[in-house]
């Protein structure tokens, strides 16, 4: 399975304001995978431009990532997945 690994970029001002609700959004797509013992990792996927983010009038990139999970066990299969995706992704650029 394939999910965003963050949901937003936040200021660290922002997050130093409500550290706890903060870091609690940044699980949004990826908590579940504890719950349900999945492995995961965590890979770039590109950039983004920052005026997509709402109400963002921002020029410059933000980096994308990737959480690819599997099974519980399936640590080695969910690394190779992720090296072959982020290699591809690296060749894309």
């Amino acid at each position: 399975m394939v999910v965003p690994s963050a949901p937003t970029h936040w200021k660290v001002s922002e997050v130093l304001a409500d550290p706890v609700v903060k870091n609690s959004h940044l699980g949004a797509f990826t908590h579940f995978g504890n719950v349900l013992d999945l492995n995961g990792i965590s890979v770039p996927a590109g950039t983004y431009e920052e005026g997509e983010l709402a109400g963002n009038g921002g020029k410059g990139l933000l980096p994308f990532g990737v959480t690819l999970l599997g099974v519980s066990r399936s640590d080695a299969e969910v690394l190779e997945i992720s090296r072959r995706f982020e290699e591809a992704v690296r060749n894309k650029s």
